[in-house]
């Protein structure tokens, strides 16, 4: 009996090391099971096959929803597009999400850029958003003279300045515009007209009030009015983060 109650102890023990060894080991999923990343807690293997992150909804890069909170290194692929989202894998930090790039993406890093065209049709409103990143931008008019306006979703209210060259054939001038922005507010930062605006730059910086973050902008705006082309007057609009 005495050896029985031994054995059983001595098992216990033996079957507690094995499963200690079995917490603490590397995983790994795939081929090739014998060769492991010596810096990799998991580790994922294969030749035509790829990893499937989870697929949610998001609603907003400040809001956690559709998950219960924020977690620092969350990982999700959006499949949700909306003024600021658009569908790709996107990371928390903890407060808000951030969409990982790729390339042609328009993103928030330096020299990243997008264009956006557009045909100018007085007789209908012509509304286009350009995202970068927690930074959107959309060129709104409903009569062929109207505003670039910026949005962002920043946590923070911030304070803009946009100061503009223009040109035409004949002429030539500047302007600026200054002022406050909370998140999920429209603010208009350049004025443009089909007929008083052939060319344009603005330099838009944004300043968070709180953190004193500084993030630049640089956007180019032309205008082929029907009298050069021929056809419908075309807006283009080609933005810089700088």
């Amino acid at each position: 009996m005495k050896f029985i109650y031994q054995l059983k102890y001595y098992s216990l023990i033996v079957i507690g090391v094995i499963l200690s060894q079995n917490v603490n080991a590397q995983l790994k999923v795939g081929s090739n099971s014998t060769t492991l990343n010596s810096s990799a807690i998991l580790e994922v293997e294969a030749t035509n096959k790829g990893f499937l992150p989870p697929r949610v909804a998001l609603t907003a890069l400040t809001s956690a929803s559709p998950l219960p909170s924020h977690v620092q290194g969350m990982v999700v692929y959006n499949t949700a597009t909306t003024s600021e989202l658009t569908p790709g894998i996107y990371v928390n930090d903890g407060t808000k999400w951030g969409r990982m790039k790729v390339n042609g993406d328009v993103g928030d890093n330096a020299g990243d850029f997008a264009s956006k065209g557009a045909v100018i049709d007085a007789s209908t409103p012509l509304t286009s958003v350009l995202n970068l990143g927690p930074v959107s931008l959309r060129f709104n008019t409903t009569t062929g003279a109207g505003n670039i306006e910026l949005k962002h979703s920043l946590p923070n209210e911030q304070y803009y300045h946009s100061y503009r060259f223009w040109g035409l054939t004949t002429n030539s001038g500047t302007d600026y515009k200054t002022g406050s922005l909370l998140a999920g507010s429209w603010a208009p930062v350049v004025f443009f007209g089909v007929a008083n605006t052939e060319g344009s730059t603005t330099q838009v910086i944004l300043v968070d009030k709180t953190t004193a973050d500084v993030r630049y902008y640089t956007i180019n705006a032309h205008v082929v009015v029907q009298a050069q082309s021929g056809a419908s007057p075309i807006y283009f609009m080609r933005v810089y983060k700088n």
